[in-house]
């Protein structure tokens, strides 16, 4: 596997860095997936998608990665981000990815984790299909319980995260999210959609998957991985598997 690291110039001047993955076995084109990261993490989310995009390549996909701004490597505040900011990106870093001669566009995927899939899923890039993981129509609900007390929709928002890191959001953010109808943005996608969750999740809950694969209109599967947290472990690796046999079958 060859590992490239990527950069692009989002709308708002702000440098977004990617890393480009390519198989051993050397093509013109080839089958791709683009990994999407969850809020406030980073192209490697904890290590899921770096794994998760070991395992495409090593079945002969290319794979892209980015970090949204204000998130990882790239450039931006994190208290400024915004679901509108984010759909910005992604439309910019899926051109990007579009644009790249040595990918099929024929034969491109998305796989998006948890509020990742907000961008995705409203944009609805012209791709094969989509994987969505462990994710919610109900994103306030479910950022209002991580920051708990300091939760504040009319200043800033303040958590410290386990893992040592502290986060900040503008008031703005929670106003910019009820523009958005997440259970019709799911509903216009034409492509077929594999959700999955953990049945152990407790950050976002079963049920919320639930309703918005109700949602969808589209060819759609869902799969619950038994004893799976947020992040699908400690059967990830199984999780992993179904996810790029999903997409064998799909593209």
């Amino acid at each position: 596997m060859k590992e490239n690291k990527i950069s692009l110039i989002n709308k708002f001047n702000e440098k977004l860095i990617g890393l480009e993955s390519i198989p051993k076995v050397k093509k013109k084109k080839y089958p791709t997936i683009l990994l999407v990261h969850g809020f406030g993490a980073t192209k490697g989310e904890h290590g899921f998608l770096k794994t998760l995009s070991n395992m495409f390549v090593n079945n002969g996909f290319l794979t892209y990665r980015f970090d949204f701004s204000g998130c990882g490597e790239s450039e931006g505040v994190f208290s400024e981000t915004s679901l509108s900011k984010q759909i910005s990106d992604f439309k910019q870093i899926f051109s990007f990815v579009n644009k790249q001669k040595i990918v099929d566009k024929s034969k491109i995927g998305v796989f998006a984790f948890s509020f990742g899939v907000l961008p995705v899923s409203i944009v609805n890039p012209m791709v094969k299909c989509f994987a969505f993981s462990s994710t919610s129509p109900y994103p306030e609900k479910v950022l209002r319980k991580i920051f708990g007390k300091g939760y504040n929709p009319h200043g800033v928002s303040v958590r410290k995260s386990s893992r040592g890191f502290t986060q900040k959001l503008n008031a703005g953010f929670w106003k910019d999210l009820k523009k958005y109808n997440l259970f019709k943005a799911v509903s216009k996608i034409k492509k077929p959609i594999l959700f999955l969750h953990g049945s152990k999740d407790s950050i976002v809950n079963l049920k919320d998957m639930a309703v918005y694969f109700d949602a969808v209109k589209s060819e759609k599967q869902k799969i619950i991985i038994k004893g799976g947290n947020h992040w699908l472990t400690p059967e990830s690796v199984d999780a992993f598997k179904l996810i790029v046999g999903w997409f064998k079958s799909q593209i």
